[in-house]
């Protein structure tokens, strides 16, 4: 070992005594650092407080509003039974009746009919029909509108149908029928389109969705009808909804019912569209021309249960809702409905008002409240609504489906009507009416005096709103206005098969009740399909 050096084996560590210079030079390096370090800081913070240039530019875009295409309607076509002319072959769907075809509107209309059907009907009178309406030459959506009526007075199947043309769509829900003895429910499928469609169908009815081979992939091919019975999906079925969805061409559908009480018809209807669930739906149009003969037509009992007036309701989702049903005649508020109706309520069953007093020569409020059952169709029966035209407003916690059916007696026979909600109207609307339907001879009242069937027709205007609507009705030219009081209805008579336009009626409901003397049909006033909104393009 020698002075400051130490030696092991191949590493030499030199150690040097620290000196006054190296003191020195190590304590200016490190202010050195600091300074540099305290200089970075100051910069930062003086950049983080002076403004920084900000530049944007907008993406290059122009605003296009599509030229207005072609619309179309499809009027549904003959009434069916499962039978040819001698009764056989009831697997087969036939005409029993060919339509009357109303057109109302703006400018021409073409009109071609459906030229398949596994129902016979393609290319004849029979045929579903489809109205096409061009744009104007402004290129502005023209307002067009559409209705069908039958009447049959002969065979098993008997009654008035009408119905309103409806608009294409991709998914369309039906809310009524049943497939117990005696009920026969067809579902028509009309693709009015150039590409074939494949359909779904969900069937929900009182124990539940339903499940069976044969509801999905259907095919409906271009420019067809295909007549479904629900039968061979389900049988003894009380109440019963359906959804259709297409993949494809867009379709209409609507529901076919009829009723057969041993060897005495029970009537006839064909139902449209029901719209989307909501928690808020509004019918107009609940007609009951004779109160005390309907009340007798349910005291025969046995298999007259479902000729009592009842409001369908499903709720589709997978939570139960709570529904309330309010009734409205004509004439009375939604306020004061609700004030006489808790001084004698009708719960769920059909308690209270049933059993108590009642004057069925007028029309009574009605108020009740129900729970839906998730994944459900139940049937609310109204009993002794009494004569007259109502409204009903449903309203639910969840989204739910409704319609209502009503029956009706007289010298003509029995008949019942099927009416789902109907949408809002906008500012200005067309309406056809259902045209009255030659009436053969008979049938015949107890003295053997004939009667005629289609008596009258009326439009029910219900307004919803908190103000007073003044609505401008023309008629075949000649127009009037009438005020329709908020939260109230009104019923206008008007001629059977004339065109009726709508002025102020934005935010209203509508509808139509046609018959007399037993015979009953209420169809939807339909808004016109939505003009084309203007979209912003980007390259």
């Amino acid at each position: 070992t020698t002075d400051g050096v130490t030696n092991e084996d191949d590493a030499v560590i030199v150690k040097r005594r620290p000196t006054l210079r190296g003191a020195l030079v190590v304590g200016a390096r490190t202010t050195s650092g600091l300074i540099g370090v305290a200089a970075a800081v100051a910069v930062v913070i003086v950049a983080a407080t002076l403004p920084i240039p900000s530049w944007s530019t907008t993406a290059p875009s122009m605003v296009v509003t599509p030229e207005a295409a072609t619309s179309r309607l499809v009027c549904t076509g003959a009434p069916l039974r499962l039978a040819d002319d001698t009764g056989a072959d009831a697997s087969t769907a036939s005409a029993i009746a060919t339509p009357r075809t109303v057109i109302a509107g703006d400018g021409a209309v073409s009109v071609q009919p459906i030229e398949q059907s596994n129902a016979g009907t393609g290319g004849t009178d029979d045929a579903p029909i489809v109205l096409s309406i061009d744009p104007g030459a402004d290129g502005g959506l023209r307002l067009a509108a559409g209705a069908q009526s039958s009447l049959v007075t002969s065979g098993n199947v008997q009654g008035l149908a009408t119905q309103t043309c409806a608009a294409p769509s991709g998914r369309q829900w039906l809310v009524a029928g049943a497939t117990t003895t005696g009920r026969t429910s067809l579902l028509t499928v009309v693709n009015p389109t150039n590409v074939p469609a494949v359909i779904d169908l969900e069937i929900v009815t009182e124990s539940g969705p339903v499940s069976a081979p044969g509801m999905a992939g259907i095919d409906v091919p271009a420019g067809s009808q295909r007549v479904i019975p629900l039968a061979g999906f389900v049988l003894e079925a009380t109440s019963i909804a359906v959804r259709v969805t297409s993949t494809g061409g867009n379709i209409v559908a609507s529901l076919q019912s009829s009723v057969i009480r041993t060897l005495e018809p029970g009537g006839l209807d064909v139902s449209m569209p029901a719209g989307e669930p909501s928690t808020t739906l509004m019918i107009p149009g609940v007609a009951i021309d004779d109160g005390p003969a309907l009340a007798a037509l349910l005291d025969r009992g046995t298999g007259f249960e479902d000729a009592i007036t009842s409001i369908r309701l499903v709720a589709p989702g997978e939570v139960q809702a709570q529904a309330q049903i309010l009734i409205v005649p004509d004439g009375m508020t939604a306020a004061d409905a609700v004030e006489q109706a808790r001084q004698a309520p009708v719960t769920e069953g059909g308690e209270g008002a049933a059993s108590a007093e009642v004057d069925l020569t007028v029309a009574a409020p009605r108020l009740i409240e129900v729970d839906v059952p998730a994944g459900r169709a139940i049937d609310v029966p109204v009993p002794n609504m009494g004569t007259g035209t109502s409204s009903i407003i449903v309203t639910s916690t969840e989204p739910v489906l409704a319609a209502a059916r009503v029956t009706s007696i007289g010298p003509a026979g029995t008949d019942f009507a099927w009416l789902p909600p109907v949408s809002t109207l906008g500012p200005e609307s067309v309406v056809a009416v259902p045209g009255g339907v030659a009436v053969p001879p008979g049938p015949a009242v107890p003295n053997g005096v004939a009667v005629p069937i289609i008596a009258d027709a009326r439009l029910s205007i219900m307004n919803p709103l908190d103000s007073d609507a003044e609505v401008t009705i023309e008629i075949d030219g000649e127009s009037s206005t009438v005020s329709v009081p908020a939260s109230s209805a009104i019923s206008v008579p008007v001629e059977a098969g004339s065109t009726v336009r709508l002025l102020g009626a934005a935010g209203l409901v509508a509808s139509i009740v046609t018959g007399g003397n037993g015979m009953l049909s209420v169809s939807g006033v339909m808004p016109p399909p939505a003009a084309s909104r203007p979209v912003t393009v980007y390259p």
